[in-house]
């Protein structure tokens, strides 16, 4: 667990500055949230995939989230690319680990319609939905990206608009993808979350 505390503190350290670019959605808060979701996931389905992969891609996969329509295709080909000593000096000899982190990256959005490359970034994508039990973070997080985004609407006027996003989104015929993974691991949360989200 030393190693994973370091390195996420060396990570936070080293992109502090990128991470400053994005709304306030798209932290640190958003990416340990993916992080831990991401371990539970795999423990509870019995997987293997280590530790520091998960931790990569949740602080990773959002890094240039100031660029809604393609931070993921930024996120991945930087993540393949980069010669930042981190990443190096983690994944020396083992690109393949590496790789899949940058396809995690770039399939991670709730949009993402094709097949996954590799299983680790349909885990990745289940993560990125969260836990299905915490609402009100979810609305918070809109929240708080609306605000960035919207600065100059009223409270009621923003709050209509987080709710609506939700429901387009995460409601019963909403359009953000639900991975197999995430449905088996949270099967029993899934129907009391749309409900909750549909009653918002």
């Amino acid at each position: 667990m030393t190693i994973i505390n370091d390195l996420r503190s060396a990570i936070c350290t080293s992109f502090k500055g990128a991470y400053a670019l994005n709304d306030l959605a798209h932290q640190e808060t958003h990416f340990e949230e993916v992080f831990q979701c991401g371990k539970h996931i795999n423990k509870t389905l019995g997987f293997n995939f280590r530790e520091r992969d998960i931790l990569f891609a949740a602080y990773f996969h959002d890094m240039f989230a100031w660029s809604r329509n393609n931070h993921h295709i930024l996120s991945k080909v930087w993540f393949q690319t980069t010669d930042h000593p981190l990443v190096v000096d983690t994944y020396k000899d083992k690109d393949h680990f590496r790789t899949q982190v940058a396809f995690a990256c770039g399939e991670h959005r709730a949009s993402f319609k094709g097949n996954f490359t590799y299983a680790f970034s349909e885990l990745i994508n289940s993560a990125d939905r969260g836990f299905p039990g915490d609402i009100p973070a979810m609305v918070e997080r809109s929240r708080l990206y609306w605000l960035t985004h919207r600065p100059n609407m009223s409270d009621d006027e923003r709050m209509a608009g987080v709710i609506a996003h939700l429901k387009e989104k995460f409601g019963r015929n909403g359009y953000a993808r639900t991975p197999k993974m995430w449905k088996v691991a949270f099967k029993d949360q899934l129907e009391a979350r749309i409900e909750c989200i549909e009653n918002l």
